[in-house]
């Protein structure tokens, strides 16, 4: 077995029995909510997924499709979209459909049946991960001989941080461009209340990094136009 911390150029740590497994699985920390040194709630958690082979890795299934068509992974998600929304009040009871602009429930929905999306599965679990790594591998072994699973962890707040600053310098680029149509002013600045009333609990903190999280994947998903580079798959992912 190979267990992978990290991606294919990160610390790999080869496991050849059971007990070196859980060994290496052990290491990597619990889940933990905890505070960072501005005082600001900060969730500590590693994510984790199984491959049979290392050929592919984190590939999304939908960018394998592009490589092998003229379209680009974008249009085709587009396209894939537009027909499984028509079909699936067919198959599915529309109550149980998410609405229809709700495009992260979509394309989860998708990924169920086994559509092409961007989206890759993880799970909180290595044990669960090298179940899924091992289910597939002899399917994928007689393809590719290989001998070995990997398995992959992520550091998940890394990402998040990574997404998080990029959707920031996304929001500059469109004060500046706003800026400039508005002839200079300042366009798109909050008002700061000094209210003791107005200021937030942790309650409030929890629940506003909950709802932002949310608000930066649905911006990544279907973005305004400054915010199309955050759909190019050579930047960060949102976890």
């Amino acid at each position: 077995m190979k267990t992978i911390a990290g991606a294919r150029d990160l610390d790999a740590v080869q496991c050849r029995s059971w007990k070196g497994i859980t060994k290496a699985f052990d290491s990597f920390p619990r889940p933990k909510l905890d505070f960072d040194e501005n005082g600001e709630i900060r969730e500590r958690l590693w994510i984790f997924r199984g491959h049979a082979s290392s050929d592919r890795l984190l590939k999304p299934s939908l960018e394998r499709v592009s490589d092998r068509k003229s379209a680009s992974w974008a249009a085709l998600e587009l396209m894939f979209l537009a027909e499984f929304q028509a079909r699936a009040p067919q198959y599915v009871d529309r109550r149980d459909l998410p609405p229809t602009t709700e495009r992260l429930a979509w394309l989860a929905l998708m990924q169920h049946y086994g559509v092409p999306t961007r989206l890759l599965d993880f799970t909180y679990s290595p044990y669960v991960a090298l179940y899924f790594a091992l289910r597939n591998f002899r399917q994928a072994s007689a393809s590719a001989k290989a001998n070995y699973v990997n398995v992959l962890a992520i550091n998940a707040q890394a990402l998040m941080e990574r997404a998080s600053s990029r959707s920031r310098e996304a929001d500059q680029k469109e004060i500046e461009r706003k800026s400039k149509i508005a002839g200079g002013q300042a366009v798109g600045k909050v008002p700061v209340s000094m209210d003791p009333d107005s200021f937030a609990t942790d309650r409030d903190e929890v629940r506003w990094r909950s709802e932002s999280s949310a608000k930066l994947i649905s911006a990544a998903l279907d973005p305004e136009p400054s915010q199309d580079y955050l759909l190019d798959k050579s930047t960060a992912p949102v976890p």
